[in-house]
């Protein structure tokens, strides 16, 4: 079952291209690059590049959808961090929203404090868990 019938890729299981090893790599940029003012959804100004490469890379690969979570740290009250988290995966949806893609080509999500990547007891540990994570998937 080809779940991206206008890009070949008969060599995949699913019929979808793999995304590119430089393509992954301006995903994972994007997680580090991302920045949002403290306690808040309000995208920095400087994340908009990143946001834009981001947007670049989902124009290659027009068949799939991108997945956003939000993740922050364990400072604070749980559902308030879920919220967070939530709400600064829809602001980089709405900025993708605005550049052109179509809403049903980007899913988000939250986790809160409950997927971290390092340490929440050291300040950089913190830092690298208030994140927001872009995959592109198959449909």
């Amino acid at each position: 079952i080809d779940k991206c019938p206008n890009a070949p890729a008969p060599e995949s299981p699913n019929g979808c291209p793999e995304v590119k090893k430089e393509d992954k790599a301006v995903l994972d940029y994007a997680l580090q690059a991302v920045q949002f003012e403290f306690g808040s959804a309000q995208l920095k100004a400087s994340s908009y590049p990143a946001l834009d490469q981001v947007y670049d890379v989902l124009l290659k690969y027009p068949d799939q959808y991108l997945s956003i979570t939000g993740h922050t740290d364990n400072v604070g009250d749980p559902s308030r961090n879920r919220t967070l988290s939530i709400q600064r995966a829809q602001s980089c949806y709405d900025y993708l929203i605005g550049k052109g893609i179509a809403v049903n080509r980007i899913s988000i999500g939250g986790y809160g404090a409950n997927r971290p990547i390092a340490d929440n007891k050291t300040e950089e540990g913190r830092t690298l868990n208030r994140r927001v994570e872009f995959q592109i998937l198959p449909r």
